[in-house]
């Protein structure tokens, strides 16, 4: 599957390849429902944003999302197979969640996960977030929600980096090495970030 297609009409489209099936997840600006790849037979997740409904700071974050989701290829980071671009809606076509989400499976049982399950997820995603910040990808968004399970597999992965800001660290990084200044202590926590602004900013040079 490709990455990227530009079409007027994503309904056609997206009907001329896979047959959506029920709706998952509905939120204010976008749409996710099950799918089935008509000629591979593959059970995907279609996410279907309206860009009409987004400020220019969303879009940002939303194609910084789509970017990073294209730079993370990890066994527990869900997958992105497709971006279907059109003037005023996005489709991602992603991995297929069959257990879904960490948050349902909380509400759903009790008494929690048996304590084997538990460490063997945790130490999923643990590898998954060392993966990231190694591509110097800080997600800033882990929460239940956003650990999803994938039964057949038996295996949880980590999704939505809406709110990453992988680009803006580069530009820094690079502007740095162009001044003959190497930072050699990057991490999280000399990220720091500038809400209103919308940017990431580099702090504590004292190691240099």
């Amino acid at each position: 599957m490709s990455y990227k297609h530009q079409f007027s009409d994503l309904h056609n489209f997206v009907n001329d390849l896979y047959t959506l099936g029920e709706t998952i997840g509905k939120g204010h600006f976008a749409v996710v429902k099950i799918a089935r790849h008509i000629f591979t037979q593959k059970e995907v997740a279609v996410k279907v944003i309206d860009k009409t409904k987004l400020d220019e700071i969303s879009k940002t974050h939303l194609f910084q999302e789509v970017k990073c989701m294209k730079l993370v290829q990890h066994p527990n980071v869900v997958r992105l197979y497709e971006v279907i671009d059109t003037p005023n809606k996005l489709c991602l076509i992603l991995e297929f969640a069959d257990g879904g989400d960490m948050y349902d499976y909380i509400i759903k049982h009790a008494n929690g996960l048996n304590e084997s399950l538990a460490r063997r997820y945790f130490r999923q995603i643990c590898r998954a977030l060392k993966y990231c910040h190694e591509m110097s990808v800080c997600h800033r968004d882990l929460k239940p929600e956003n650990l999803v399970f994938f039964e057949k597999q038996g295996v949880v992965k980590l999704t939505d980096f809406a709110r990453r800001y992988f680009r803006q660290i580069c530009r820094a990084l690079k502007y740095c090495h162009e001044m003959s200044v190497c930072h050699r202590d990057l991490k999280p926590e000399n990220l720091v970030f500038f809400e209103k602004q919308g940017v990431v900013k580099l702090t504590d040079f004292g190691t240099n």
